[in-house]
């Protein structure tokens, strides 16, 4: 039963990893589009990018903590 919950939580992060990700490659695609400035839209992408993996970590955590670690 543990191997199961086990398997579920590292789909459950996956997706999570993965949707954060697309979430963060179509930001940094809309962006240039809708912001003119270049310098803006660096650093616009650069705070989404550690915003993003920090989220990442917050999610590992949460899951680490409902399993127990």
């Amino acid at each position: 039963m543990e191997g199961g919950s086990w398997n579920y939580m590292n789909k459950t992060r996956y997706l999570t990893t993965s949707g954060i990700m697309c979430a963060g490659l179509a930001l940094a695609v809309c962006i240039p589009i809708i912001v003119k400035n270049i310098w803006l839209s660096l650093i616009l992408m650069i705070v989404i990018c550690l915003g993003g993996i920090r989220a990442l970590l917050e999610v590992n955590k949460i899951i680490f903590t409902m399993l127990g670690w």
